[in-house]
């Protein structure tokens, strides 16, 4: 796949020539870390956590939203500051942040209304009842497994395409409105692409590999500087893989309109 290769290759080479950045992120990620132990201020800890992700993400990302050569990116890659890195589009960041947060924040109520209103008894009060109610409890915990399910699966698969999309905007407002396509049926047509499909399944495994063997370097003093950088290259590939989902649908559904 070319696009899987242009993009590992961007990855790494974010990394290598970057390197200055990357080591002001693994500062960031030290000190974050240890805010965590502090219960008040864990919370804002994880929102800064996450609002850097989403930062190095969109810069990263951008460039690939349209048709770009190796050299184009390479220059992009050359010019780039740990400034421009951290501040470049910044807002763009900001409102893609807020809206991913309120996203999530609407499908757990979502899924905890659902919950509520499925009239699914506590473990403690299945005492007592027959089986044929035991039976119909056990449906319905199928069911409401399975919606959980769908509701999870649809965001983690539409959430790339959203991304790309909002990435592309200008400003605060225009990307903390344009995260929220991920609502939108045009959104859902578009994966809905084969190419989609295949692009996305592969860097997602590929993604997940990579920011679980982050994490898990994390957990010691020693290769905790290795575990930032896996973490640093899985935010970069993911960044530039919702970009580039985005920019292969564009170009199908520009070819079915033809």
């Amino acid at each position: 796949m070319e696009n899987l290769s242009l993009l590992l290759d961007y990855s790494f080479q974010a990394v290598v020539k970057n390197w200055r950045a990357l080591v002001l992120y693994a500062l960031f990620l030290i000190i974050l870390t240890l805010l965590y132990v502090v219960h008040p201020i864990s919370v804002i800890a994880n929102f800064l956590l996450q609002l850097m992700t989403i930062q190095v993400m969109v810069y990263y990302g951008s460039p690939l939203l349209k048709e770009v050569s190796k050299e184009e990116l390479y220059s992009f890659l050359e010019s780039s500051t740990v400034k421009k890195v951290f501040t470049e589009r910044f807002e763009v960041s900001a409102g893609i942040f807020l809206a991913s947060f309120l996203t999530n924040l609407i499908l757990t109520l979502v899924i905890v209304l659902v919950v509520f209103l499925s009239g699914i008894p506590f473990v403690h009060s299945l005492e007592g009842i027959s089986s044929p109610e035991t039976a119909s409890i056990l449906l319905k915990l199928f069911a409401l497994f399975l919606f959980i399910l769908l509701i999870v699966s649809w965001y983690v698969y539409v959430y790339p395409l959203a991304l790309g999309y909002a990435m592309g905007k200008e400003g605060f407002g225009e990307a903390f409105l344009g995260f929220f396509k991920i609502f939108a049926p045009s959104l859902w047509k578009r994966a809905l692409s084969f190419k989609y499909f295949v692009f996305i399944t592969v860097t997602g495994i590929l993604g997940a590999i990579f920011l679980l063997i982050g994490a898990l370097l994390l957990i010691t003093v020693i290769f905790f500087p290795l575990g930032a950088v896996f973490l640093y290259f899985s935010n970069v590939f993911f960044g530039g893989a919702a970009a580039r989902s985005y920019f292969i649908t564009s170009i199908d559904e520009s070819q079915s309109r033809s």
